[in-house]
């Protein structure tokens, strides 16, 4: 257990897979909305879009994958896995909080450079 223990301390959460098939995307590059173009924006959004889908995937697989690596393991085992999931997890969701935050402010910044 230690083996595996090892495999995911060292894994990151960039493109890298943690297990075979669950991928998180790259972060999303945030423009400066007080001086970013309309046009610049709703690229943005689109990117941004996009992150969000591909992180919510990765936490499903996650998801999927730690209930089938579980499977027949013993329980001080199978909580272990778990909780390097869970941190796998939280340091996700944290993530999409993170990228929603600066979206959401570029746009007050776009909207307080560009009042209608």
């Amino acid at each position: 257990m230690k083996f595996v223990s090892a495999v995911f301390l060292s894994l990151g959460l960039s493109a890298t897979p943690v297990y075979a098939e669950c991928l998180l995307g790259d972060e999303p590059t945030i423009p400066d909305g007080a001086t970013s173009s309309y046009d610049d924006m709703i690229a943005a959004k689109g990117e941004v879009d996009a992150y969000m889908a591909v992180s919510n995937d990765f936490l499903s697989c996650l998801e999927s994958e730690n209930e089938a690596a579980i499977d027949g393991m013993d329980k001080d085992a199978a909580a272990e896995m778990t909780a390097a999931m869970a941190e796998k997890h939280n340091a996700a969701v944290e993530m999409q909080e993170k990228v929603a935050g600066a979206f959401n402010q570029a746009i007050r910044d776009y909207k307080a450079a560009n009042p209608q």
